[in-house]
């Protein structure tokens, strides 16, 4: 489970649960991925996440949510941790992966419908010029 270390409880809210035979590789790509984000200009920033229709962050992309959040939430890369929930054998991977996909769904899914609906709002309130 990759997760973001910054919060001021206890909870843990996960943004990606996967599976890996190799952690320490998986770790390395995907902070990797979320440096690559690091490195843009300004320009290319704004244009990546803020370009109206075609905009990379529209949740499709775990690397750009997660750098979106920091950024927004002032993290640093520190704070950018992976836990492992629980070790299994290679041929029950794929078999418990999904059992603790089901579990945290709900928690995916009304975290989700939250931010939507609340960046529905934020849109209502934009100032017209």
């Amino acid at each position: 489970m990759i997760y973001i270390d910054n919060f001021t409880s206890e909870e843990i809210v996960p943004f990606y649960i996967g599976q890996a035979k190799d952690i320490q590789r998986r770790y390395k790509q995907h902070f990797e991925e979320i440096l690559a984000l690091n490195r843009l200009s300004y320009e290319e920033y704004k244009n990546y996440f803020y370009s109206g229709s075609s905009s990379y962050y529209e949740g499709k992309f775990k690397a750009c949510k997660i750098f979106k959040y920091m950024i927004e939430n002032k993290c640093t890369l520190q704070d950018f941790r992976i836990t492992i929930l629980e070790e299994v054998e290679e041929e029950n991977l794929n078999e418990k992966n999904w059992s603790i996909f089901k579990d945290y769904y709900l928690h995916f899914s009304a975290l989700t419908n939250l931010i939507l609906f609340l960046n529905s709002l934020s849109s209502d309130f934009q100032i017209q010029k």
